[in-house]
């Protein structure tokens, strides 16, 4: 009957040195075991206590390595700087996330104000549109001859312009005396141009001619009807 063995020992550095010699005294061990009553060992059993002494051999052998191995065979210093680097590669992917983030809610922002501009901006239009329609000057009419014979007694529109470029009122009528002898006082911007003012000045003419009064002989015969 075979006796049960015990649990191998921790090898030294000596009995690494001693493992070597096993090989050459495998005859005298396997005597002595049956000599002494444990009966003979498997074949298995041997080569499972040979496989555990090269074991422990390789392991505190001097040139099996110069630092401790990790789980995937590199050395530990190696590892460690893998992740090192792993762990600057989350960071960085963290704040880039951030700014991402940040980025986002900007873009959000812009988009919401521009879309309050281009609705500011209709209203304004509209409303300058209202205004201008509402504004009673020459410009409204320059496409009916009807209108403009009706308002200036003029016969067209290229009438008008040819009595503005006779008139020569300059640009934004620097060349109209306001008042003769009297100093302009620095009130309010005229908000009529030139052309309007003209408009409104045949208007009147024309109202007065209708009335056969006026003092300027020479422009009433053109607004008389």
């Amino acid at each position: 009957m075979r006796q049960q063995r015990k649990p191998p020992k921790e090898r030294t550095q000596s009995a690494c040195l001693q493992a070597h010699q096993i090989p050459d005294q495998d005859a005298a061990q396997s005597s002595t075991v049956e000599d002494s009553g444990a009966g003979p060992l498997a074949a298995a059993d041997l080569e499972s206590d040979l496989a555990e002494m090269e074991g422990g051999y390789t392991s505190c052998s001097p040139t099996a390595g110069t630092g401790a191995l990790g789980a995937s065979g590199k050395p530990a210093v190696e590892v460690q700087h893998l992740r090192d680097v792993i762990a600057t590669q989350r960071n960085e992917i963290d704040r880039l996330k951030y700014e991402c983030e940040v980025l986002q809610e900007q873009l959000l922002q812009t988009k919401t104000e521009m879309h309050l501009s281009h609705r500011e901006n209709r209203r304004l239009t509209a409303r300058l549109e209202e205004k201008e329609n509402r504004t009673f000057c020459i410009e409204h009419f320059k496409h009916s001859d009807e209108d403009v014979r009706a308002y200036t007694g003029l016969p067209t529109y290229r009438h008008f312009q040819a009595l503005m470029t006779y008139l020569n009122p300059g640009k934004n009528g620097i060349n109209v005396s306001r008042s003769a002898g009297i100093k302009a006082s620095g009130g309010r911007r005229r908000k009529l141009t030139a052309e309007n003012e003209l408009f409104l000045v045949l208007q009147k003419a024309l109202d007065v001619g209708q009335y056969n009064w006026c003092p300027h002989q020479e422009l009433q015969l053109p607004f008389k009807p």
